[in-house]
């Protein structure tokens, strides 16, 4: 038998599964399966996806690709830093980095460093720099 855990949603399964299995005493016994930090990071980019809109995708990616055919005339990268303060109020922010994530899986840039965000709602964690692809 199969179930989730640590979903959010009751139909939702989580990151983590776990598998009950029959144990050395006749007893159930639960076995943890942890995913790759890859894996993880594409279930995650994956749910962002799902619950955007439409609009959502449309004008990060119409920001995105401005902001690829600028760096590619000035020969320079980009950041979620340069991108930001050109969206629109209202587009969720997850949704940002997801979109960079799906033009790398596409081909169209590539990562080249990290610096860290401008954004105080993010902790001044750190973001990555792109460069358009050739």
């Amino acid at each position: 038998m199969t179930a989730a855990a640590g979903g959010t949603d009751a139909d939702e399964p989580g990151l983590f599964g776990a598998v009950v299995e029959q144990g050395a005493y006749g007893g159930p016994r639960t076995v943890w399966t942890v995913p790759s930090a890859a894996e993880a990071r594409d279930k995650a980019v994956e749910r962002v996806e799902d619950r955007a809109s439409d609009w959502e995708r449309r004008a990060i990616d119409e920001v995105l690709n401005n902001a690829i055919a600028e760096a590619r005339q000035a020969g320079s990268t980009f950041s979620a830093n340069t991108v930001r303060p050109r969206l629109p109020e209202g587009v969720h922010r997850p949704l940002i980095a997801a979109r960079f994530l799906a033009a790398a899986k596409a081909g169209r840039v590539v990562r080249v460093g990290y610096v860290r965000s401008t954004d105080p709602r993010t902790r001044r964690s750190v973001v990555a720099v792109w460069r358009p692809a050739q």
